[in-house]
């Protein structure tokens, strides 16, 4: 093979492999569909230069030197088609240009197989290969295809010059830009090398359809790289959108396999994409085949990623149609409701919570009333005790009847300071509990802390010393109802962890614009690791908190929302330092 002759063979190298990738990237698309007609018609220009190039005889050359201007034509069509599918805003004025051209291109292309006067002879160089003798008819059939191209690269460049600035306007510029630029390189190389040169008898290599090829690909490859757009790659971009999607998306035949899975789909199962196809749905779901195939909307379901484990997802499905209107395919798409799941059960735990407070405001407010008619009761009593004392005693021998009220005093101011304590966690439930409480109320810091030991209390009595430094003419703190249910969870941490003699400290500390509340405990019953590993799961979500963190995880997620910051360390094994940062007032602070 001569070496003019690699110059055709490697653009139809390029041509047929640029073809082939662009009919797979492209199918069932318009503007790919373009692109792959546009290959074609150059695989045809540069095979009709090719057999030119190896035919020996110059009777027989001439036919395909007259070939080769059908396919060259019909390639400015394709062009033309191309431009107005990539820019859209210019397809108006694009479309004739079509119409005219096919025309033009399947009367002149063929007419030039058989008319005379097209090619006059062929002339043989020195390199190998024939150099045409053009007619008439060649010297305008040539700049006919070169002038469409040029008009409509030029339509499409001035459009794209007087569009918005928007992104759509960009990315049409940026396409137009592209092709303008390949348009004119293809022109100006193919109208000297393949009419300027021959005409003055310059042998030159005939570069035509190699730099339209290359131009083409370049084009090509560019709006690829630079645009990403669905029109031209759209099977590699919709798997790369699949690849971003939170959802799960199965491709499933419509025998049940599962033809193609994306990656968030196969994170859900545990497993690697390629490990689900050729499953069978009915693994995964339980949903019958026949509902899938009619279309599904948000049905929840149960998924099985593993045996005995099932997670909730919410279930669709739509038929992917042939061309003929049959169904071939089922897309569906699962939803992950775990997040949705643990959150109904948040809501249902909530409900329960609210339901006990409404309970124990009620039970607050029976036991109230009797606890007031004691303490009323006992208070008259002790007023009149030596009043009766005096009277019992007259009827009795002297001395005798005082052995009746010895201690008997003490013994009533004891049921006092028993029933006042029932009082004040009476009045302390009553407070935390009531509905009808403003918890974005400003309190003050040391009421509010002596409150929240008085219910800690509770839980483990005289088991756990728990003490507050009081500080005194500390600002009032915001939301002070919420502050009272943030220190006794963090209070309840550290009673229920702490051991029999423990001693809970609470210390108090104005910083600036935040109330600096310290919580101490010496004697933990657990090592203080457990501890910063529970704080640690319950700060991470509280939808995945267990049962017994739920308290804790609201409390920090209440500190976070409202400008506070819940912080934990240990100073020893065996002991444990919980910090709460809490705003105060502004109104106060700014005084």
């Amino acid at each position: 093979m001569h070496p003019f002759s690699f110059i055709p063979f490697i653009a139809l190298l390029v041509a047929v492999a640029f073809t082939a990738i662009s009919a797979v990237l492209g199918t069932h698309r318009r503007a790919g569909g373009s692109m792959t007609e546009g290959f074609a018609c150059l695989c045809g220009w540069a095979f009709v230069d090719l057999m030119g190039q190896l035919e020996p005889d110059p009777t027989r050359a001439l036919f395909w030197l007259k070939l080769v201007h059908l396919p060259a034509l019909l390639l400015s069509v394709c062009v033309i088609r191309l431009m107005t599918q990539l820019v859209p805003r210019a397809a108006e004025s694009l479309r004739p240009l079509v119409k005219i051209g096919f025309a033009m291109a399947l009367v002149f292309g063929l007419g030039a197989t058989v008319a005379p006067g097209v090619v006059l002879g062929a002339t043989a160089t020195e390199w190998g290969g024939w150099m045409p003798q053009y007619g008439m008819m060649s010297m305008g059939l040539i700049p006919m295809g070169c002038t469409l191209t040029a008009i409509a690269a030029y339509r499409v460049s001035r459009h794209s010059r007087q569009s918005e600035t928007t992104s759509i306007a960009n990315t049409e510029r940026l396409r137009s830009r592209a092709v303008s630029v390949g348009v004119t390189i293809s022109v100006l190389v193919a109208f000297s090398t393949e009419l300027i040169f021959p005409v003055l008898e310059i042998p030159f290599p005939r570069l035509g359809a190699l730099a339209t090829v290359l131009a083409s690909a370049t084009i090509w490859v560019q709006l690829l790289r630079r645009s990403d757009d669905l029109m031209i790659a759209p099977q590699a971009t919709a798997r790369a959108v699949l690849a971003e999607l939170h959802d799960g998306v199965a491709l499933v035949e419509f025998g049940g396999k599962i033809q193609s899975a994306n990656p968030r789909l196969a994170a859900i199962m545990g497993c690697g994409p390629a490990d689900l196809v050729g499953r069978s749905l009915s693994d995964l779901v339980d949903t019958p085949l026949e509902l899938l195939q009619r279309g599904l909307e948000e049905r929840e379901v149960r998924l099985n990623v593993a045996p005995g484990t099932r997670i909730p997802v919410s279930l669709s499905s739509a038929c992917v149609q042939n061309r003929k209107g049959g169904t071939s395919w089922i897309v569906v798409v699962f939803r992950d409701l775990r997040n949705v799941d643990a959150l109904r059960r948040q809501l249902l735990t909530s409900g329960r919570l609210a339901a006990v407070g409404e309970l124990a405001a009620g039970i607050a407010h029976e036991v109230n009333n009797p606890v007031a008619f004691i303490r009323s009761d006992l208070n008259f009593l002790r007023s009149r005790l030596a009043e009766i004392e005096a009277e019992f005693s007259k009827t009795f021998e002297e001395g005798s009847g005082a052995r009746f009220f010895s201690g008997g005093e003490a013994r009533i101011d004891a049921a006092l300071a028993g029933i006042a304590r029932v009082a004040e966690v009476v009045a302390d439930v009553r407070e935390f509990v009531y509905v009808g409480s403003g918890g974005s109320a400003s309190g003050d810091p040391t009421a509010i802390i002596n409150s929240a030991i008085r219910l800690a209390r509770l839980e483990r009595r005289e088991d756990v010393a728990l003490k507050i430094v009081d500080v005194g003419g500390l600002p009032h703190v915001a939301s002070g109802q919420d502050f009272k249910q943030v220190v006794l969870a963090l209070l309840r941490v550290m009673t229920v962890g702490s051991k029999m003699g423990a001693s809970v400290t609470v210390q108090l500390v104005a910083d600036e614009s935040v109330l600096r509340v310290d919580l101490n405990t010496d004697l933990l019953e657990n090592p203080a690791s457990e501890q910063i590993e529970r704080f640690r799961r319950a700060e991470e979500s509280l939808l995945e908190a267990s049962a017994v963190d739920l308290g804790l995880a609201m409390a920090i997620e209440l500190a976070d929302q409202l400008g506070g910051d819940v912080s934990v360390d240990a100073p020893t094994e065996g002991s444990l330092h919980i910090g709460l940062a809490w705003p105060f007032e502004k109104d106060e602070v700014s005084e």
